[in-house]
Protein backbone atom coordinates (compact mmCIF):
# COMPACT_ATOMS: atom_id res chain seq x y z
CA UNK A 1 0.00 0.00 0.00
CA UNK A 2 1.55 2.81 -0.95
CA UNK A 3 2.48 5.77 2.20
CA UNK A 4 -0.53 8.44 2.26
CA UNK A 5 0.26 11.71 1.07
CA UNK A 6 1.04 14.83 3.46
CA UNK A 7 -1.51 16.66 4.27
CA UNK A 8 -1.02 20.26 2.42
CA UNK A 9 -0.26 22.94 4.60
CA UNK A 10 -0.85 26.49 4.49
CA UNK A 11 2.24 27.12 2.24
CA UNK A 12 1.31 24.73 -0.08
CA UNK A 13 -1.76 26.53 -0.25
CA UNK A 14 0.11 30.02 -0.95
CA UNK A 15 1.80 28.60 -3.41
CA UNK A 16 -0.99 27.05 -5.39
CA UNK A 17 -2.69 30.73 -4.49
CA UNK A 18 0.19 32.26 -6.88
CA UNK A 19 0.36 29.55 -9.70
CA UNK A 20 -3.87 29.10 -10.11
CA UNK A 21 -5.59 31.57 -7.31
CA UNK A 22 -9.08 30.00 -8.36
CA UNK A 23 -7.56 26.17 -7.86
CA UNK A 24 -6.26 27.31 -4.27
CA UNK A 25 -10.04 28.74 -2.92
CA UNK A 26 -10.94 25.31 -1.18
CA UNK A 27 -8.20 24.71 0.56
CA UNK A 28 -7.82 28.70 1.57
CA UNK A 29 -11.71 28.31 2.57
CA UNK A 30 -10.58 25.45 4.57
CA UNK A 31 -7.30 27.07 6.32
CA UNK A 32 -9.57 30.56 7.03
CA UNK A 33 -12.57 28.19 8.92
CA UNK A 34 -9.98 26.03 11.96
CA UNK A 35 -6.58 25.33 12.62
CA UNK A 36 -4.21 28.57 14.51
CA UNK A 37 -5.62 31.81 14.79
CA UNK A 38 -2.27 33.16 12.42
CA UNK A 39 -2.97 30.35 9.70
CA UNK A 40 -6.50 31.27 9.58
CA UNK A 41 -5.98 34.52 9.38
CA UNK A 42 -3.27 34.44 6.67
CA UNK A 43 -5.76 32.34 4.71
CA UNK A 44 -8.39 34.97 5.33
CA UNK A 45 -5.86 37.34 4.12
CA UNK A 46 -5.24 35.98 0.94
CA UNK A 47 -9.45 35.44 0.19
CA UNK A 48 -9.28 39.27 0.82
CA UNK A 49 -6.52 39.72 -2.05
CA UNK A 50 -8.58 37.15 -4.28
CA UNK A 51 -11.83 38.96 -3.65
CA UNK A 52 -10.16 42.33 -4.14
CA UNK A 53 -8.69 41.25 -7.56
CA UNK A 54 -12.42 41.42 -8.83
CA UNK A 55 -12.56 45.30 -8.95
CA UNK A 56 -15.99 45.01 -8.23
CA UNK A 57 -17.80 46.62 -5.42
CA UNK A 58 -19.10 43.80 -3.50
CA UNK A 59 -15.45 41.89 -3.99
CA UNK A 60 -13.87 44.69 -2.08
CA UNK A 61 -16.58 44.67 0.70
CA UNK A 62 -16.09 40.67 0.87
CA UNK A 63 -11.92 41.78 1.36
CA UNK A 64 -12.67 44.24 4.30
CA UNK A 65 -15.06 41.86 5.94
CA UNK A 66 -12.18 39.41 5.62
CA UNK A 67 -10.25 41.37 6.62
CA UNK A 68 -11.95 42.96 9.77
CA UNK A 69 -12.42 39.32 10.95
CA UNK A 70 -8.38 38.71 10.51
CA UNK A 71 -7.40 41.51 12.90
CA UNK A 72 -9.78 40.05 15.32
CA UNK A 73 -7.99 37.05 16.29
CA UNK A 74 -5.39 37.45 19.09
CA UNK A 75 -1.55 36.36 19.41
CA UNK A 76 -1.21 36.62 15.68
CA UNK A 77 2.06 35.94 14.82
CA UNK A 78 4.44 39.31 12.54
CA UNK A 79 4.40 37.31 9.37
CA UNK A 80 -0.02 36.93 10.20
CA UNK A 81 -0.17 41.49 10.64
CA UNK A 82 2.42 41.43 7.83
CA UNK A 83 0.30 39.47 5.26
CA UNK A 84 -2.81 41.18 6.43
CA UNK A 85 -1.49 44.32 6.00
CA UNK A 86 -0.59 43.44 2.12
CA UNK A 87 -3.94 42.11 1.60
CA UNK A 88 -5.22 45.79 3.27
CA UNK A 89 -3.08 47.81 1.27
CA UNK A 90 -3.72 45.54 -2.00
CA UNK A 91 -7.64 45.93 -1.45
CA UNK A 92 -7.07 50.06 -0.96
CA UNK A 93 -5.14 50.21 -4.21
CA UNK A 94 -8.25 48.09 -5.97
CA UNK A 95 -10.43 50.78 -4.61
CA UNK A 96 -8.27 53.81 -5.66
CA UNK A 97 -7.14 54.62 -2.07
CA UNK A 98 -3.94 55.67 -2.98
CA UNK A 99 -2.45 56.76 0.35
CA UNK A 100 -4.22 54.48 2.61
CA UNK A 101 -2.81 51.64 0.01
CA UNK A 102 0.63 52.88 0.51
CA UNK A 103 1.02 53.22 4.69
CA UNK A 104 -0.40 49.75 4.76
CA UNK A 105 1.94 48.33 2.04
CA UNK A 106 4.92 50.21 3.97
CA UNK A 107 3.41 48.53 6.78
CA UNK A 108 3.81 45.24 5.11
CA UNK A 109 7.34 45.32 3.86
CA UNK A 110 8.52 46.79 7.46
CA UNK A 111 6.74 43.40 9.55
CA UNK A 112 8.20 41.14 7.07
CA UNK A 113 11.74 39.62 8.20
CA UNK A 114 14.62 41.33 5.99
CA UNK A 115 14.97 37.95 4.38
CA UNK A 116 11.36 36.80 3.82
CA UNK A 117 10.56 35.90 0.27
CA UNK A 118 7.14 37.92 0.95
CA UNK A 119 8.43 40.66 0.71
CA UNK A 120 9.53 40.50 -2.49
CA UNK A 121 5.20 40.49 -2.94
CA UNK A 122 4.42 43.17 -1.08
CA UNK A 123 7.41 44.85 -3.50
CA UNK A 124 5.91 43.94 -6.80
CA UNK A 125 2.13 45.34 -4.81
CA UNK A 126 4.22 48.51 -4.74
CA UNK A 127 5.44 48.68 -8.12
CA UNK A 128 1.58 48.26 -9.79
CA UNK A 129 0.31 50.76 -7.53
CA UNK A 130 2.73 53.17 -8.86
CA UNK A 131 2.62 52.35 -12.20
CA UNK A 132 -1.45 52.59 -11.66
CA UNK A 133 -0.30 55.92 -10.08
CA UNK A 134 1.52 57.06 -13.58
CA UNK A 135 4.73 57.10 -11.22
CA UNK A 136 6.80 54.61 -13.87
CA UNK A 137 9.87 55.90 -12.60
CA UNK A 138 9.04 54.70 -9.35
CA UNK A 139 7.70 51.21 -9.92
CA UNK A 140 10.26 50.06 -11.98
CA UNK A 141 12.59 50.41 -8.90
CA UNK A 142 10.22 48.73 -6.67
CA UNK A 143 9.75 45.97 -9.41
CA UNK A 144 14.09 45.56 -10.09
CA UNK A 145 14.14 45.09 -5.91
CA UNK A 146 11.69 42.72 -6.01
CA UNK A 147 13.44 40.72 -9.15
CA UNK A 148 16.71 41.07 -6.89
CA UNK A 149 15.59 39.35 -3.92
CA UNK A 150 13.72 36.95 -5.96
CA UNK A 151 16.30 35.44 -7.88
CA UNK A 152 18.67 35.09 -4.48
CA UNK A 153 15.84 33.11 -3.62
CA UNK A 154 16.60 30.66 -6.46
CA UNK A 155 14.02 27.98 -7.56
CA UNK A 156 11.37 28.87 -4.72
CA UNK A 157 10.58 32.01 -6.47
CA UNK A 158 11.00 30.72 -10.41
CA UNK A 159 7.57 31.67 -10.93
CA UNK A 160 7.34 34.73 -8.70
CA UNK A 161 10.55 35.84 -11.02
CA UNK A 162 8.45 35.36 -13.69
CA UNK A 163 5.22 37.39 -13.14
CA UNK A 164 8.11 40.51 -11.98
CA UNK A 165 9.78 40.59 -15.50
CA UNK A 166 6.45 40.49 -16.59
CA UNK A 167 5.98 43.28 -14.99
CA UNK A 168 8.99 44.80 -15.78
CA UNK A 169 8.03 44.64 -19.47
CA UNK A 170 4.36 46.21 -19.20
CA UNK A 171 6.23 48.80 -17.65
CA UNK A 172 8.51 49.34 -20.36
CA UNK A 173 5.88 49.21 -22.64
CA UNK A 174 3.91 51.83 -21.10
CA UNK A 175 6.92 53.61 -20.87
CA UNK A 176 6.82 53.37 -24.70
CA UNK A 177 11.04 51.69 -23.99
CA UNK A 178 10.12 49.06 -26.98
CA UNK A 179 13.56 47.59 -26.76
CA UNK A 180 13.93 47.55 -23.04
CA UNK A 181 10.37 45.77 -22.52
CA UNK A 182 11.71 42.99 -25.35
CA UNK A 183 14.15 42.60 -23.18
CA UNK A 184 11.92 41.81 -19.88
CA UNK A 185 9.66 39.86 -21.42
CA UNK A 186 12.00 37.60 -23.48
CA UNK A 187 13.42 36.91 -19.77
CA UNK A 188 10.05 35.98 -18.75
CA UNK A 189 9.06 34.04 -21.28
CA UNK A 190 12.78 31.93 -21.15
CA UNK A 191 11.03 30.80 -17.10
CA UNK A 192 7.79 30.48 -18.54
CA UNK A 193 8.19 28.37 -22.02
CA UNK A 194 10.32 26.26 -19.26
CA UNK A 195 7.80 25.50 -16.66
CA UNK A 196 4.87 26.04 -18.06
CA UNK A 197 5.34 25.01 -22.12
CA UNK A 198 2.80 25.65 -24.59
CA UNK A 199 0.27 27.15 -21.74
CA UNK A 200 -2.12 30.14 -21.21
CA UNK A 201 0.83 31.54 -19.68
CA UNK A 202 3.15 31.39 -22.34
CA UNK A 203 0.69 32.85 -24.78
CA UNK A 204 -0.03 36.04 -22.37
CA UNK A 205 3.75 36.90 -22.58
CA UNK A 206 4.29 36.58 -26.31
CA UNK A 207 1.59 38.62 -26.77
CA UNK A 208 3.24 41.28 -24.74
CA UNK A 209 5.72 40.62 -26.78
CA UNK A 210 4.19 40.70 -30.13
CA UNK A 211 3.52 44.54 -28.60
CA UNK A 212 7.37 44.91 -27.86
CA UNK A 213 8.36 44.30 -31.46
CA UNK A 214 5.25 46.15 -32.87
CA UNK A 215 6.53 49.34 -31.30
CA UNK A 216 9.74 49.28 -33.11
CA UNK A 217 10.90 49.91 -36.56
CA UNK A 218 10.95 47.34 -39.24
CA UNK A 219 9.25 44.51 -36.64
CA UNK A 220 6.16 43.76 -38.21
CA UNK A 221 6.68 41.22 -39.48
CA UNK A 222 8.27 39.54 -36.24
CA UNK A 223 5.36 41.11 -34.32
CA UNK A 224 2.85 39.09 -36.16
CA UNK A 225 4.86 36.09 -35.84
CA UNK A 226 4.78 35.96 -31.70
CA UNK A 227 1.40 37.37 -31.92
CA UNK A 228 0.14 34.19 -34.14
CA UNK A 229 1.79 31.79 -32.18
CA UNK A 230 -0.05 33.29 -28.78
CA UNK A 231 -3.23 33.34 -30.74
CA UNK A 232 -2.33 29.20 -31.22
CA UNK A 233 -1.71 28.57 -27.20
CA UNK A 234 -4.74 31.32 -26.00
CA UNK A 235 -7.12 29.16 -24.32
CA UNK A 236 -10.34 29.79 -26.99
CA UNK A 237 -12.53 31.74 -24.05
CA UNK A 238 -9.84 33.68 -22.47
CA UNK A 239 -9.33 37.23 -22.23
CA UNK A 240 -5.38 36.37 -23.79
CA UNK A 241 -7.24 35.26 -26.94
CA UNK A 242 -9.39 38.33 -26.90
CA UNK A 243 -6.27 40.26 -26.52
CA UNK A 244 -4.22 38.51 -29.12
CA UNK A 245 -7.09 38.89 -31.74
CA UNK A 246 -7.22 43.33 -30.80
CA UNK A 247 -3.10 42.92 -31.38
CA UNK A 248 -3.20 41.16 -35.03
CA UNK A 249 -5.74 43.66 -35.63
CA UNK A 250 -3.27 46.74 -35.04
CA UNK A 251 -0.95 44.82 -37.02
CA UNK A 252 -3.36 44.36 -40.08
CA UNK A 253 -3.77 48.08 -39.75
CA UNK A 254 -0.06 49.13 -39.81
CA UNK A 255 0.03 46.76 -43.02
CA UNK A 256 -2.08 48.07 -44.33
CA UNK A 257 -5.03 45.02 -44.51
CA UNK A 258 -8.17 47.03 -43.40
CA UNK A 259 -10.27 44.38 -43.68
CA UNK A 260 -8.20 41.72 -42.11
CA UNK A 261 -8.07 44.07 -39.28
CA UNK A 262 -11.79 44.58 -39.07
CA UNK A 263 -12.22 40.94 -38.77
CA UNK A 264 -9.79 40.41 -35.61
CA UNK A 265 -11.23 43.16 -33.71
CA UNK A 266 -15.15 41.73 -34.57
CA UNK A 267 -13.69 38.18 -32.57
CA UNK A 268 -12.08 40.39 -29.82
CA UNK A 269 -15.15 42.20 -29.72
CA UNK A 270 -17.62 39.51 -29.77
CA UNK A 271 -15.03 37.54 -27.00
CA UNK A 272 -15.05 40.26 -24.61
CA UNK A 273 -18.77 41.14 -25.32
CA UNK A 274 -19.93 37.52 -24.38
CA UNK A 275 -17.29 36.88 -21.40
CA UNK A 276 -17.61 40.04 -19.80
CA UNK A 277 -14.26 41.43 -20.50
CA UNK A 278 -14.82 45.27 -19.45
CA UNK A 279 -11.71 46.53 -20.64
CA UNK A 280 -11.04 44.53 -23.79
CA UNK A 281 -14.37 45.92 -24.78
CA UNK A 282 -12.79 49.75 -24.44
CA UNK A 283 -9.45 48.70 -25.66
CA UNK A 284 -11.22 47.30 -28.76
CA UNK A 285 -13.76 50.25 -28.99
CA UNK A 286 -10.18 52.26 -29.63
CA UNK A 287 -9.10 49.64 -32.50
CA UNK A 288 -12.46 50.05 -34.03
CA UNK A 289 -12.42 53.99 -34.19
CA UNK A 290 -8.51 53.55 -35.48
CA UNK A 291 -10.21 51.55 -38.64
CA UNK A 292 -12.95 54.02 -39.01
CA UNK A 293 -10.54 56.83 -39.39
CA UNK A 294 -8.67 54.87 -42.05
CA UNK A 295 -11.87 54.68 -44.00
CA UNK A 296 -13.11 58.38 -43.15
CA UNK A 297 -13.57 60.19 -46.90
CA UNK A 298 -15.57 63.64 -45.89
CA UNK A 299 -17.08 64.37 -42.53
CA UNK A 300 -20.31 63.71 -41.73
CA UNK A 301 -20.18 60.28 -43.67
CA UNK A 302 -20.47 56.56 -41.49
CA UNK A 303 -16.76 56.30 -40.69
CA UNK A 304 -16.88 59.61 -39.57
CA UNK A 305 -19.17 59.36 -37.05
CA UNK A 306 -18.35 55.55 -36.03
CA UNK A 307 -14.71 57.29 -35.40
CA UNK A 308 -15.64 60.05 -33.52
CA UNK A 309 -17.89 57.88 -31.33
CA UNK A 310 -15.42 55.24 -30.98
CA UNK A 311 -12.86 57.32 -29.84
CA UNK A 312 -15.10 58.97 -27.62
CA UNK A 313 -16.94 56.04 -25.95
CA UNK A 314 -12.78 54.40 -25.50
CA UNK A 315 -11.59 57.65 -23.75
CA UNK A 316 -14.62 57.62 -21.22
CA UNK A 317 -14.19 54.06 -20.63
CA UNK A 318 -10.55 54.23 -20.01
CA UNK A 319 -10.81 56.95 -17.54
CA UNK A 320 -12.99 55.31 -15.79
CA UNK A 321 -11.56 51.94 -15.00
CA UNK A 322 -8.42 54.64 -14.32
CA UNK A 323 -6.00 54.37 -17.48
CA UNK A 324 -5.12 57.80 -17.88
CA UNK A 325 -2.73 56.81 -20.61
CA UNK A 326 -5.06 54.96 -22.09
CA UNK A 327 -7.81 57.30 -22.46
CA UNK A 328 -5.14 60.03 -23.61
CA UNK A 329 -4.30 58.01 -26.79
CA UNK A 330 -8.10 57.72 -27.69
CA UNK A 331 -8.16 61.66 -27.12
CA UNK A 332 -5.39 62.18 -29.59
CA UNK A 333 -6.51 60.05 -31.93
CA UNK A 334 -9.67 61.78 -32.31
CA UNK A 335 -8.17 65.25 -32.24
CA UNK A 336 -6.09 63.81 -35.33
CA UNK A 337 -8.75 62.90 -36.77
CA UNK A 338 -10.98 66.19 -36.17
CA UNK A 339 -7.68 68.17 -37.09
CA UNK A 340 -7.17 66.65 -40.20
CA UNK A 341 -10.43 67.19 -41.77
CA UNK A 342 -10.82 71.16 -40.67
CA UNK A 343 -12.17 70.79 -37.51
CA UNK A 344 -9.61 72.19 -35.43
CA UNK A 345 -11.42 74.09 -32.61
CA UNK A 346 -13.42 70.90 -31.33
CA UNK A 347 -9.84 68.99 -31.81
CA UNK A 348 -7.60 71.80 -29.45
CA UNK A 349 -11.13 71.51 -27.25
CA UNK A 350 -10.75 68.23 -26.76
CA UNK A 351 -7.04 68.13 -26.06
CA UNK A 352 -7.31 70.87 -23.63
CA UNK A 353 -10.40 70.24 -21.75
CA UNK A 354 -9.99 66.36 -21.58
CA UNK A 355 -6.37 65.17 -22.87
CA UNK A 356 -3.66 67.27 -21.17
CA UNK A 357 -5.26 67.46 -17.61
CA UNK A 358 -5.22 63.83 -17.27
CA UNK A 359 -1.51 63.71 -18.66
CA UNK A 360 -0.56 66.45 -16.26
CA UNK A 361 -2.48 65.08 -12.90
CA UNK A 362 -1.40 61.81 -14.12
CA UNK A 363 1.76 61.19 -16.52
CA UNK A 364 3.57 64.22 -15.99
CA UNK A 365 6.90 61.92 -15.67
CA UNK A 366 5.93 60.12 -18.42
CA UNK A 367 7.34 62.51 -21.48
CA UNK A 368 6.07 60.60 -24.71
CA UNK A 369 2.45 61.07 -23.74
CA UNK A 370 2.60 64.59 -22.83
CA UNK A 371 4.89 65.56 -25.39
CA UNK A 372 2.72 64.43 -27.97
CA UNK A 373 -0.16 66.01 -26.57
CA UNK A 374 1.45 69.68 -26.37
CA UNK A 375 2.43 69.01 -30.21
CA UNK A 376 -1.07 68.39 -31.15
CA UNK A 377 -1.86 71.48 -29.32
CA UNK A 378 0.77 73.68 -31.12
CA UNK A 379 -0.24 72.60 -34.32
CA UNK A 380 -3.55 73.85 -33.74
CA UNK A 381 -2.97 76.68 -31.54
CA UNK A 382 0.63 78.31 -30.90
CA UNK A 383 -1.00 80.49 -28.37
CA UNK A 384 -2.88 77.77 -26.51
CA UNK A 385 0.25 76.47 -25.70
CA UNK A 386 2.21 79.13 -24.72
CA UNK A 387 -1.00 79.45 -21.92
CA UNK A 388 -0.60 76.46 -20.89
CA UNK A 389 3.00 76.46 -20.36
CA UNK A 390 2.69 79.77 -18.47
CA UNK A 391 -0.19 78.10 -16.36
CA UNK A 392 2.16 75.36 -15.32
CA UNK A 393 4.84 77.87 -14.90
CA UNK A 394 2.74 79.58 -12.23
CA UNK A 395 1.00 76.50 -10.77
CA UNK A 396 -2.39 77.88 -11.66
CA UNK A 397 -4.94 79.09 -14.34
CA UNK A 398 -4.82 82.09 -15.60
CA UNK A 399 -7.73 84.92 -14.46
CA UNK A 400 -8.87 87.29 -16.66
CA UNK A 401 -7.24 89.97 -14.35
CA UNK A 402 -3.92 88.47 -13.88
CA UNK A 403 -2.32 90.77 -16.57
CA UNK A 404 -2.13 93.75 -14.10
CA UNK A 405 -0.63 90.92 -11.85
CA UNK A 406 1.85 90.28 -14.07
CA UNK A 407 3.13 93.76 -14.47
CA UNK A 408 2.95 94.20 -10.62
CA UNK A 409 0.64 94.16 -7.40
CA UNK A 410 0.70 94.01 -3.60
CA UNK A 411 -0.74 91.35 -2.09
CA UNK A 412 -1.28 90.19 1.74
CA UNK A 413 -0.01 86.67 1.52
CA UNK A 414 1.70 83.81 4.02
CA UNK A 415 4.72 82.55 2.59
CA UNK A 416 5.81 79.02 2.38
CA UNK A 417 9.11 77.75 2.19
CA UNK A 418 10.93 74.43 2.88
CA UNK A 419 14.14 72.47 2.27
CA UNK A 420 15.95 69.45 2.68
CA UNK A 421 17.90 68.93 5.86
CA UNK A 422 21.94 68.06 4.50
CA UNK A 423 21.47 68.15 1.32
CA UNK A 424 24.61 69.78 0.25
CA UNK A 425 26.14 66.50 1.73
CA UNK A 426 23.57 64.18 0.05
CA UNK A 427 24.72 65.55 -3.45
CA UNK A 428 28.42 65.26 -2.42
CA UNK A 429 28.12 61.25 -1.14
CA UNK A 430 25.81 60.60 -3.83
CA UNK A 431 27.64 59.66 -7.84
CA UNK A 432 24.37 59.28 -9.47
CA UNK A 433 23.81 62.66 -10.78
CA UNK A 434 20.24 60.90 -12.54
CA UNK A 435 19.58 59.54 -8.76
CA UNK A 436 19.65 63.20 -6.92
CA UNK A 437 17.05 64.64 -9.75
CA UNK A 438 15.15 61.47 -9.17
CA UNK A 439 14.45 61.97 -5.71
CA UNK A 440 13.77 65.60 -5.97
CA UNK A 441 11.57 64.89 -8.59
CA UNK A 442 9.66 62.30 -6.24
CA UNK A 443 9.66 65.06 -3.64
CA UNK A 444 8.48 68.03 -5.38
CA UNK A 445 5.60 65.89 -7.01
CA UNK A 446 4.23 65.05 -3.19
CA UNK A 447 5.03 68.12 -1.87
CA UNK A 448 3.68 70.62 -4.78
CA UNK A 449 0.87 68.43 -5.25
CA UNK A 450 -0.29 69.00 -1.43
CA UNK A 451 0.22 72.93 -1.94
CA UNK A 452 -1.33 73.33 -5.15
CA UNK A 453 -4.09 71.13 -3.90
CA UNK A 454 -4.32 73.40 -0.68
CA UNK A 455 -5.06 76.50 -2.46
CA UNK A 456 -1.13 77.44 -2.90
CA UNK A 457 0.91 78.67 -5.41
CA UNK A 458 4.69 77.75 -6.53
CA UNK A 459 7.12 80.41 -6.56
CA UNK A 460 10.07 78.24 -7.70
CA UNK A 461 12.12 76.00 -6.88
CA UNK A 462 15.89 76.68 -5.72
CA UNK A 463 18.10 73.31 -5.35
CA UNK A 464 16.62 71.57 -2.73
CA UNK A 465 14.05 74.73 -2.01
CA UNK A 466 10.19 74.95 -2.92
CA UNK A 467 9.13 78.53 -2.40
CA UNK A 468 5.13 78.84 -2.30
CA UNK A 469 2.21 81.39 -1.51
CA UNK A 470 -1.25 81.13 0.34
CA UNK A 471 -3.64 83.78 0.37
CA UNK A 472 -4.91 82.02 3.17
CA UNK A 473 -2.66 81.33 6.74
CA UNK A 474 -4.61 78.36 7.68
CA UNK A 475 -4.24 76.59 4.12
CA UNK A 476 -0.39 77.38 4.82
CA UNK A 477 -0.59 75.65 8.38
CA UNK A 478 -2.59 72.77 6.59
CA UNK A 479 -0.18 71.80 3.84
CA UNK A 480 2.90 72.57 6.34
CA UNK A 481 1.98 69.78 8.46
CA UNK A 482 0.56 67.50 5.60
CA UNK A 483 4.05 67.99 4.12
CA UNK A 484 5.60 66.48 7.23
CA UNK A 485 3.61 63.57 6.75
CA UNK A 486 4.28 62.89 3.03
CA UNK A 487 7.56 62.88 3.79
CA UNK A 488 7.66 60.44 6.77
CA UNK A 489 5.63 57.97 4.34
CA UNK A 490 8.33 58.67 1.48
CA UNK A 491 10.86 57.74 4.02
CA UNK A 492 9.23 54.23 4.27
CA UNK A 493 9.59 54.13 0.44
CA UNK A 494 13.19 54.90 0.45
CA UNK A 495 14.08 52.48 3.64
CA UNK A 496 12.77 49.90 1.40
CA UNK A 497 14.96 50.71 -1.77
CA UNK A 498 18.10 51.22 0.23
CA UNK A 499 17.80 55.25 0.33
CA UNK A 500 18.82 57.77 2.48
CA UNK A 501 15.47 58.99 5.01
CA UNK A 502 14.79 62.57 3.86
CA UNK A 503 14.13 65.48 6.47
CA UNK A 504 12.62 68.52 5.95
CA UNK A 505 11.94 72.17 7.39
CA UNK A 506 9.14 74.92 6.81
CA UNK A 507 9.05 78.20 7.58
CA UNK A 508 6.17 80.47 7.19
CA UNK A 509 5.73 84.57 7.37
CA UNK A 510 2.91 86.47 6.39
CA UNK A 511 2.99 90.07 5.03
CA UNK A 512 2.66 92.32 2.20
CA UNK A 513 4.49 91.16 -1.16
CA UNK A 514 4.90 92.33 -4.30
CA UNK A 515 3.91 89.51 -7.39
CA UNK A 516 5.22 90.78 -11.36
CA UNK A 517 7.07 89.57 -13.72
CA UNK A 518 10.59 90.04 -13.25
CA UNK A 519 13.89 89.93 -15.87
CA UNK A 520 14.35 91.06 -19.04
CA UNK A 521 13.33 89.46 -22.93
CA UNK A 522 15.67 87.24 -22.65
CA UNK A 523 14.73 85.60 -19.25
CA UNK A 524 11.46 86.79 -17.28
CA UNK A 525 10.24 85.04 -13.87
CA UNK A 526 6.87 85.84 -12.43
CA UNK A 527 7.40 85.89 -8.53
CA UNK A 528 7.15 87.50 -5.40
CA UNK A 529 9.61 90.48 -3.28
CA UNK A 530 9.09 91.27 0.03
CA UNK A 531 9.88 90.98 3.54
CA UNK A 532 7.83 88.15 4.21
CA UNK A 533 9.80 86.25 1.65
CA UNK A 534 12.69 87.29 3.22
CA UNK A 535 11.51 85.85 6.61
CA UNK A 536 9.54 82.53 5.43
CA UNK A 537 13.60 81.80 3.73
CA UNK A 538 15.69 82.72 7.12
CA UNK A 539 13.15 80.62 9.44
CA UNK A 540 12.87 77.31 7.15
CA UNK A 541 16.97 78.25 7.34
CA UNK A 542 17.06 77.91 11.49
CA UNK A 543 13.72 75.04 11.47
CA UNK A 544 15.32 71.84 12.88
CA UNK A 545 14.57 69.07 10.60
CA UNK A 546 10.78 67.79 10.93
CA UNK A 547 10.20 71.41 12.79
CA UNK A 548 7.48 74.60 10.80
CA UNK A 549 8.51 77.67 12.74
CA UNK A 550 6.08 80.64 11.70
CA UNK A 551 6.72 84.30 12.80
CA UNK A 552 4.31 86.54 14.69
CA UNK A 553 2.21 87.87 12.18
CA UNK A 554 1.01 84.18 10.82
CA UNK A 555 0.52 82.87 14.37
CA UNK A 556 -1.94 86.00 14.95
CA UNK A 557 -3.58 85.13 11.74
CA UNK A 558 -3.75 81.10 12.70
CA UNK A 559 -6.37 82.62 15.11
CA UNK A 560 -7.07 78.93 17.69
CA UNK A 561 -7.31 75.79 14.83
CA UNK A 562 -4.13 75.35 15.89
CA UNK A 563 -1.21 75.13 18.24
CA UNK A 564 2.17 76.89 18.85
CA UNK A 565 4.60 77.34 21.27
CA UNK A 566 7.56 80.44 21.34
CA UNK A 567 10.86 78.96 20.98
CA UNK A 568 13.39 78.96 23.58
CA UNK A 569 14.28 82.28 24.17
CA UNK A 570 11.26 84.11 22.68
CA UNK A 571 12.78 85.25 19.86
CA UNK A 572 15.35 84.47 16.96
CA UNK A 573 18.00 87.23 15.37
CA UNK A 574 17.41 86.48 11.38
CA UNK A 575 19.84 87.93 9.02
CA UNK A 576 18.80 91.36 7.73
CA UNK A 577 15.39 91.01 10.25
CA UNK A 578 17.21 91.54 13.48
CA UNK A 579 15.34 89.75 16.61
CA UNK A 580 11.82 88.27 15.65
CA UNK A 581 9.61 86.33 17.74
CA UNK A 582 9.53 83.25 16.38
CA UNK A 583 7.32 79.89 17.15
CA UNK A 584 6.87 76.48 16.36
CA UNK A 585 3.59 75.11 15.08
CA UNK A 586 3.10 71.91 16.59
CA UNK A 587 -0.13 70.76 15.71
CA UNK A 588 -4.11 71.61 14.74
CA UNK A 589 -6.25 71.91 17.67
CA UNK A 590 -8.62 69.18 17.95
CA UNK A 591 -10.78 70.57 20.95
CA UNK A 592 -11.64 74.11 19.62
CA UNK A 593 -14.18 75.83 22.79
CA UNK A 594 -17.41 75.40 21.99
CA UNK A 595 -18.81 78.57 19.80
CA UNK A 596 -22.09 79.51 21.97
CA UNK A 597 -19.84 79.55 25.08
Amino acid sequence: MPPKAPAPTLSDAERLFEQRPTDALPLLTRFAARGASSSRAEALALLAIHDATLGTHAGLVAAQKKLRKARGFTGLSRAARARIEHAAGYAAMKHGQAGVAVEHLNEAAHRYPEGDRRRAHVFDTLGMHFAAEGDLERAHAYYLKSAERKRAAGDAERQGLARTYGNLGRLELAREHFGQAEHWLRADLALVSEDAPGSGAEALVRNLLGIALLGQTGRLADARHELLRALALAPPRSVTRAYVEKDLARVALEEGHIDEAHAHAERAREMATIHGFAEMRITVRHVEGLIAARRVVAVGDVAWSAAVAAFDDAALGFEALGMPAEACASLLAKAELLARHGQGERALASLLERALPLAERHLFRQLEPLDRIERAIEALSREALLRVRVRRMLGADLPDHYGARLRGARLRLTVWTCDIRGFTAYCEETQDPARVVSMLNRLFSVIGQRVLDGGGRIDKYVGDNVLAYFRDAEAAADAALDAMALVARLNGEREHLDERRLEIGVGLATGEVVEGNVGFAGKLEHTIIGTAVNAASRLVNVAKPGAVLVDQATRHALGKRFTTKALRGGKVTLKGLGDVAVFELTGRNERLPDAAS
